[in-house]
Protein backbone atom coordinates (compact mmCIF):
# COMPACT_ATOMS: atom_id res chain seq x y z
CA UNK A 1 0.00 0.00 0.00
CA UNK A 2 2.72 2.69 1.16
CA UNK A 3 4.97 1.44 -2.20
CA UNK A 4 7.08 4.62 -3.05
CA UNK A 5 8.48 4.85 -6.34
CA UNK A 6 11.87 3.43 -5.59
CA UNK A 7 9.99 0.55 -4.16
CA UNK A 8 8.20 -0.30 -7.34
CA UNK A 9 11.39 0.41 -9.82
CA UNK A 10 13.26 -1.96 -7.71
CA UNK A 11 10.32 -4.62 -7.93
CA UNK A 12 10.03 -4.27 -11.79
CA UNK A 13 13.85 -4.37 -11.61
CA UNK A 14 13.83 -7.65 -10.02
CA UNK A 15 10.80 -9.00 -12.37
CA UNK A 16 12.59 -7.48 -15.71
CA UNK A 17 15.61 -9.80 -14.18
CA UNK A 18 13.84 -12.87 -13.71
CA UNK A 19 12.32 -12.49 -17.16
CA UNK A 20 15.02 -11.80 -18.79
CA UNK A 21 16.36 -14.81 -17.35
CA UNK A 22 13.46 -17.35 -16.92
CA UNK A 23 14.91 -20.62 -18.81
CA UNK A 24 17.68 -20.35 -16.77
CA UNK A 25 17.01 -23.01 -14.15
CA UNK A 26 20.07 -21.61 -12.05
CA UNK A 27 18.37 -18.39 -11.94
CA UNK A 28 18.03 -18.45 -7.54
CA UNK A 29 18.10 -15.68 -4.63
CA UNK A 30 21.67 -15.39 -5.13
CA UNK A 31 22.26 -14.81 -8.48
CA UNK A 32 19.26 -12.05 -7.88
CA UNK A 33 21.16 -10.82 -5.35
CA UNK A 34 24.12 -10.01 -7.15
CA UNK A 35 22.73 -8.45 -10.09
CA UNK A 36 20.80 -5.55 -7.58
CA UNK A 37 23.73 -5.85 -5.38
CA UNK A 38 22.10 -6.82 -2.44
CA UNK A 39 23.00 -9.44 -0.09
CA UNK A 40 21.09 -12.32 0.06
CA UNK A 41 19.25 -11.78 3.23
CA UNK A 42 18.74 -8.05 2.10
CA UNK A 43 17.13 -8.86 -0.53
CA UNK A 44 14.91 -11.52 1.35
CA UNK A 45 13.95 -9.29 3.33
CA UNK A 46 12.85 -6.41 1.19
CA UNK A 47 10.96 -9.01 -1.54
CA UNK A 48 9.13 -9.92 1.88
CA UNK A 49 8.44 -6.27 2.64
CA UNK A 50 6.90 -5.29 -0.63
CA UNK A 51 5.42 -8.70 -2.20
CA UNK A 52 4.60 -10.73 1.33
CA UNK A 53 6.71 -13.43 -0.70
CA UNK A 54 9.63 -14.73 0.30
CA UNK A 55 12.64 -14.27 -2.92
CA UNK A 56 12.28 -18.08 -3.69
CA UNK A 57 8.40 -17.54 -3.55
CA UNK A 58 8.36 -14.78 -6.00
CA UNK A 59 10.60 -15.88 -8.62
CA UNK A 60 8.40 -19.19 -8.65
CA UNK A 61 5.18 -17.18 -8.82
CA UNK A 62 6.46 -15.39 -12.06
CA UNK A 63 8.25 -19.06 -13.71
CA UNK A 64 4.38 -20.26 -12.99
CA UNK A 65 2.64 -17.44 -14.16
CA UNK A 66 4.40 -17.47 -17.46
CA UNK A 67 4.11 -20.74 -17.77
CA UNK A 68 0.36 -20.59 -17.87
CA UNK A 69 0.59 -17.89 -20.63
CA UNK A 70 2.88 -19.94 -22.25
CA UNK A 71 0.03 -23.10 -22.02
CA UNK A 72 -2.61 -20.94 -23.07
CA UNK A 73 -0.89 -18.75 -25.69
CA UNK A 74 1.14 -20.71 -28.03
CA UNK A 75 1.48 -24.98 -29.22
CA UNK A 76 4.42 -26.29 -26.62
CA UNK A 77 4.19 -29.27 -24.99
CA UNK A 78 3.93 -28.73 -20.99
CA UNK A 79 7.27 -30.07 -20.61
CA UNK A 80 8.37 -27.71 -22.93
CA UNK A 81 7.00 -25.33 -21.01
CA UNK A 82 8.38 -26.38 -17.90
CA UNK A 83 11.82 -26.15 -19.00
CA UNK A 84 11.29 -22.53 -21.12
CA UNK A 85 10.13 -21.43 -17.44
CA UNK A 86 13.16 -22.67 -15.96
CA UNK A 87 12.18 -25.86 -14.36
CA UNK A 88 14.29 -28.91 -14.27
CA UNK A 89 11.48 -31.54 -14.30
CA UNK A 90 8.19 -31.37 -15.77
CA UNK A 91 7.03 -33.59 -12.83
CA UNK A 92 8.14 -30.74 -10.44
CA UNK A 93 6.28 -28.05 -12.60
CA UNK A 94 3.36 -29.81 -12.76
CA UNK A 95 3.42 -30.08 -8.92
CA UNK A 96 4.25 -26.35 -8.63
CA UNK A 97 1.54 -25.29 -11.08
CA UNK A 98 -1.28 -27.85 -9.13
CA UNK A 99 -0.49 -26.23 -5.97
CA UNK A 100 -0.30 -22.64 -7.16
CA UNK A 101 -3.37 -22.52 -9.53
CA UNK A 102 -5.05 -25.66 -8.15
CA UNK A 103 -5.52 -26.70 -11.43
CA UNK A 104 -3.56 -28.98 -13.45
CA UNK A 105 -1.80 -27.76 -16.71
CA UNK A 106 -3.02 -29.87 -18.70
CA UNK A 107 -6.25 -28.92 -17.85
CA UNK A 108 -5.81 -25.49 -18.59
CA UNK A 109 -4.60 -26.59 -22.18
CA UNK A 110 -7.70 -28.30 -22.05
CA UNK A 111 -9.96 -25.41 -21.39
CA UNK A 112 -8.21 -23.50 -23.98
CA UNK A 113 -8.70 -25.82 -26.87
CA UNK A 114 -12.42 -26.55 -26.05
Amino acid sequence: ENITSIDKEFINNVITYINENIEDENLNVESLANKLFLSRSKLYRKIKALTGDTANEFIKKIRLEKAKNLIENTDYSISEISFKVGFSSPSYFTKCFKDYFEILPTEIRDQVIS
